[in-house]
């Protein structure tokens, strides 16, 4: 039979603290010290500049912003009579893909359309905004 809990010999204590923890430890205080470098000056954008860097939705008005009217531009880059045609869709998590999936259009010579809003995702559901405390209906595409 079992020995219940009562019964049991004298339970052993666990160390806080186990061999490996205590090893891992030891070997991060070895970790070699962090250098500066220069940054450097091919960066794009520049350190300076880096905060009026947006893709190009933003500065054409194709990226609709939260609460705001809905853009009435086409929103499409790329070679607009191919037949290949491909969407980026979503809120501004989706528009930092931009630059890159623009590139890859541009190379690919496919047409690219950019449908997105601040705090919108793909879904028609009402959403919470706690910004302006109300809620948003966001599908406005």
């Amino acid at each position: 039979p079992t020995p219940m809990p009562s019964e049991s010999a004298s339970a052993t204590p666990t160390p806080s603290i186990t061999a490996s923890a205590e090893a891992t430890a030891l070997s991060l205080t070895k970790l070699p010290a962090l250098v500066d470098i220069a940054v450097p000056k091919i960066l794009k954008p520049s350190i300076a500049t880096a905060k009026q860097d947006r893709p190009t939705p933003y500065l054409d008005k194709c990226h609709t912003q939260q609460d705001l009217t809905a853009s009435e531009s086409d929103c499409h880059y790329g070679n607009k009579d191919s037949d290949q045609n491909i969407v980026l869709f979503g809120d501004s998590h989706a528009l930092s893909w931009f630059p890159a999936i623009q590139k890859l259009a541009q190379a690919k010579g496919w047409s690219f359309y950019s449908l997105t809003m601040s705090s919108c995702w793909p879904a028609n559901i009402p959403a919470w905004n706690s910004t302006t405390n109300r809620l948003m209906q966001v599908a406005m595409f």
